[in-house]
């Protein structure tokens, strides 16, 4: 299995739970926390 087919996967997988509104509002803050924490200017 190449790892385009693994991405491909997981982003079916991800596209599942994203269609549960309250994953994707966890997931998107999650996001918004690590991308914050990530960048030291802020």
């Amino acid at each position: 299995m190449s790892a385009i087919e693994v991405s491909d996967s997981a982003e079916r997988k991800l596209n599942e739970l994203a269609a549960d509104t309250e994953v994707e509002d966890v997931l998107w803050k999650a996001l918004y926390l690590y991308e914050r924490s990530a960048d030291p200017s802020e």
